[in-house]
Protein backbone atom coordinates (compact mmCIF):
# COMPACT_ATOMS: atom_id res chain seq x y z
CA UNK A 1 0.00 0.00 0.00
CA UNK A 2 1.18 3.40 -0.85
CA UNK A 3 0.97 6.50 1.32
CA UNK A 4 -2.03 7.85 -0.60
CA UNK A 5 -3.95 4.59 -0.27
CA UNK A 6 -3.18 4.51 3.46
CA UNK A 7 -4.41 8.10 3.86
CA UNK A 8 -7.59 7.28 1.94
CA UNK A 9 -8.34 4.62 4.53
CA UNK A 10 -7.05 6.43 7.65
CA UNK A 11 -8.45 9.91 7.03
CA UNK A 12 -12.13 8.89 7.06
CA UNK A 13 -11.49 6.78 10.16
CA UNK A 14 -9.88 9.75 11.93
CA UNK A 15 -12.76 12.01 10.92
CA UNK A 16 -15.33 9.47 12.16
CA UNK A 17 -13.43 9.10 15.44
CA UNK A 18 -13.30 12.89 15.89
CA UNK A 19 -17.02 13.15 15.16
CA UNK A 20 -17.81 10.43 17.73
CA UNK A 21 -15.67 12.14 20.38
CA UNK A 22 -17.29 15.49 19.62
CA UNK A 23 -20.76 13.96 19.83
CA UNK A 24 -20.00 12.37 23.22
CA UNK A 25 -18.59 15.64 24.56
CA UNK A 26 -21.67 17.55 23.40
CA UNK A 27 -23.99 15.01 25.03
CA UNK A 28 -22.10 15.29 28.33
CA UNK A 29 -22.20 19.10 28.16
CA UNK A 30 -25.94 19.06 27.47
CA UNK A 31 -26.55 16.80 30.47
CA UNK A 32 -24.50 19.11 32.72
CA UNK A 33 -26.34 22.17 31.39
CA UNK A 34 -29.69 20.52 32.10
CA UNK A 35 -28.63 19.74 35.69
CA UNK A 36 -27.39 23.30 36.15
CA UNK A 37 -30.64 24.73 34.78
CA UNK A 38 -32.63 22.64 37.26
CA UNK A 39 -30.55 24.00 40.14
CA UNK A 40 -30.94 27.56 38.86
CA UNK A 41 -34.70 27.05 38.54
CA UNK A 42 -34.90 25.87 42.17
CA UNK A 43 -32.92 28.91 43.33
CA UNK A 44 -35.14 31.28 41.34
CA UNK A 45 -38.28 29.71 42.81
CA UNK A 46 -36.84 30.06 46.32
CA UNK A 47 -35.97 33.72 45.76
CA UNK A 48 -39.40 34.35 44.24
CA UNK A 49 -41.11 32.95 47.35
CA UNK A 50 -38.98 35.14 49.61
CA UNK A 51 -39.70 38.25 47.54
CA UNK A 52 -43.43 37.56 47.60
CA UNK A 53 -43.31 37.20 51.38
CA UNK A 54 -41.65 40.64 51.62
CA UNK A 55 -44.06 42.24 49.14
CA UNK A 56 -46.55 43.18 51.87
CA UNK A 57 -43.81 44.84 53.92
CA UNK A 58 -42.73 46.94 50.96
CA UNK A 59 -46.35 47.83 50.24
CA UNK A 60 -46.78 49.04 53.83
CA UNK A 61 -43.58 51.08 53.62
CA UNK A 62 -44.75 52.62 50.35
CA UNK A 63 -48.12 53.49 51.91
CA UNK A 64 -46.41 55.12 54.90
CA UNK A 65 -44.04 57.16 52.75
CA UNK A 66 -46.95 58.38 50.63
CA UNK A 67 -48.82 59.54 53.74
CA UNK A 68 -45.76 61.26 55.21
CA UNK A 69 -45.12 62.98 51.89
CA UNK A 70 -48.75 64.13 51.74
CA UNK A 71 -48.59 65.52 55.27
CA UNK A 72 -45.31 67.36 54.71
CA UNK A 73 -46.70 68.88 51.51
CA UNK A 74 -49.74 70.11 53.44
CA UNK A 75 -47.56 71.64 56.16
CA UNK A 76 -45.33 73.37 53.61
CA UNK A 77 -48.38 74.71 51.75
CA UNK A 78 -49.90 76.08 54.95
CA UNK A 79 -46.65 77.73 56.04
CA UNK A 80 -46.19 79.22 52.57
CA UNK A 81 -49.74 80.58 52.56
CA UNK A 82 -49.25 82.06 56.03
CA UNK A 83 -46.02 83.80 55.01
CA UNK A 84 -47.62 85.10 51.83
CA UNK A 85 -50.60 86.38 53.84
CA UNK A 86 -48.34 88.41 56.16
CA UNK A 87 -46.32 89.63 53.19
CA UNK A 88 -49.47 90.89 51.43
CA UNK A 89 -50.63 92.72 54.55
CA UNK A 90 -47.24 94.38 54.88
CA UNK A 91 -47.24 95.53 51.25
CA UNK A 92 -50.88 96.69 51.48
CA UNK A 93 -50.03 98.87 54.51
CA UNK A 94 -47.06 100.39 52.65
CA UNK A 95 -49.26 101.16 49.63
CA UNK A 96 -51.88 102.86 51.85
CA UNK A 97 -49.19 104.98 53.48
CA UNK A 98 -47.86 105.98 50.05
CA UNK A 99 -51.32 107.19 48.90
CA UNK A 100 -51.83 109.38 51.97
Amino acid sequence: MTFVETMQVMLPLLLYLAAIVLLVVLIVLCIKIIKTMKKVDEIVENVDKKVKSLDKVFGFIDFCTDKVSYMTNKVVDNVTNLVMHFKRKKYNKKEEEDYE
